[in-house]
């Protein structure tokens, strides 16, 4: 798989090794981190397609990453699309680079509200 993602331009190492069999290649910390994302989207069903698509610019994003980098940022998916959610919470299409509109519910704080309530309400 990671030869084919090689072949195909979505992922290519930093340190290029040369082309042909026995030749290595050479990951920086940012391509193991794109590749892990890569595998993540694999999973949610995301096609090797849509990924080279998406990607066109975010694989030299993860480039300059090292280990104390932070990407302020996560990536969205419904399966077919990717999606960027960027610190300022805007949601961009990566494939076309259009600010789409979502809606997010984050639970965590919300199930906190309810014990906070709960408590109040067991005190009274």
């Amino acid at each position: 798989m990671l030869d084919y993602l090689c072949r195909s331009g979505i992922v290519v190492p930093a340190t290029p090794g040369g082309r042909g069999r026995g030749r290595k290649r050479m990951y920086s910390f940012g391509d193991i981190v794109f590749l892990k994302v890569i595998t993540r989207l694999l999973q949610a069903g995301v096609s090797v397609k849509r990924m080279k698509d998406s990607f066109a610019g975010m694989n030299r994003k993860f480039r300059e990453m090292g280990e104390t980098s932070r990407i302020p940022g996560i990536l969205v998916t419904d399966g077919k699309s990717i999606y960027f959610r960027d610190r300022d919470k805007k949601l961009v299409d990566l494939m076309s680079g259009q600010q789409c509109f979502a809606f997010l519910v984050e639970l965590n704080p919300i199930r906190k509200e309810v014990i906070k309530q709960a408590k109040l309400l067991k005190s009274a």
